[in-house]
């Protein structure tokens, strides 16, 4: 079987962005079960203006039972909750540096973009918890497998 261990995203919402570019990488493989780590860089709006640097840590479990072995072998079947925790540093012009964080919850699903080459999809909501308060969010990207 194919080990997958490199992944690229584009990003709207998730931990801390309104929009991200990241890269993710896959330390840990199981029968059913995944482990992804991803960092990247993001921008948090026009009313911010803020550089974000977000990264996350999650856990990706097989839900439809279609595969066996992780990541799977037949993409267009594989669907997986995405369960985990992450954070974003924002960077403002003013050289002041916050860290947002929250946990993930989401779902995960991969496809076939051609006969070489395969996508996935995930949504997740993902509140921020501030020094405050806590603030419901959530985020959708694309991705591609790069090895």
């Amino acid at each position: 079987m194919r080990s997958w261990k490199w992944a690229a995203t584009a990003e709207a919402g998730g931990v801390g962005s309104a929009f991200s570019a990241n890269i993710e990488y896959i330390p840990a493989q199981f029968k059913k079960s995944f482990v992804v780590l991803r960092g990247g860089l993001g921008y948090l709006g026009a009313r911010y203006s803020m550089a974000t640097a977000p990264q996350s840590i999650t856990w990706n479990i097989l839900l439809n039972g279609k595969e066996n072995g992780c990541p799977p072998q037949v993409p267009s079947r594989s669907l997986f909750a995405e369960i985990g925790i992450g954070g974003s540093y924002l960077l403002d012009s003013k050289t002041t540096v916050d860290y947002l964080y929250g946990p993930i919850l989401g779902v995960r699903r991969y496809f076939l973009f051609n006969v070489r080459t395969t996508g996935f999809w995930k949504a997740q909501i993902c509140p921020v918890v501030t020094d405050h308060n806590v603030i419901p969010w959530g985020g959708i990207a694309i991705g591609i497998v790069l090895d």
